[in-house]
């Protein structure tokens, strides 16, 4: 996981996360004090929706859901290879909650296995 400064904004930082060959779920990302507001997605992407776990203390994760109890879901239209990703304020008012996410592949209940290492680039804000 790096954290670099984007183009000399001071506000705006990157973070990536990384998805293991015939895995599912990432590797885990801090976003405390960060509000997450785009995914740039990876060149290769096995389809799937992106689903995600979090965890305010980076020791046990959780699936996350909305208050309908819907998991929280970027669908698959969204999420395909070689795409940047725009997350609405409601969106990522869901992950803000956390002080750490991992991302999914998939869903809680049908996770989809990538078929190679994929590196998801976050960029986010100050909270």
């Amino acid at each position: 996981m790096s954290a670099t400064s984007w183009s000399g904004d001071s506000d705006r930082i990157v973070k990536t996360v990384t998805i293991a060959n015939n895995a599912s779920l990432s590797s885990a990302v801090n976003i405390q004090n960060y509000r997450l507001a785009a995914i740039d997605m990876p060149a290769a992407w096995t389809a799937a929706v992106l689903t995600f776990q979090g965890s305010p203390t980076s020791s046990t994760y959780q699936n996350l859901y909305d208050d309908a109890g819907t998991e929280v879901t970027i669908p698959s239209a969204a999420a395909t290879a070689a795409q940047n990703i725009v997350l609405g304020s409601t969106f990522a008012l869901h992950l803000m909650a956390h002080n750490w996410l991992k991302i999914r592949s998939g869903t809680a209940g049908s996770a989809v296995n990538q078929g190679g290492e994929r590196t998801l680039t976050l960029i986010l804000f100050p909270a």
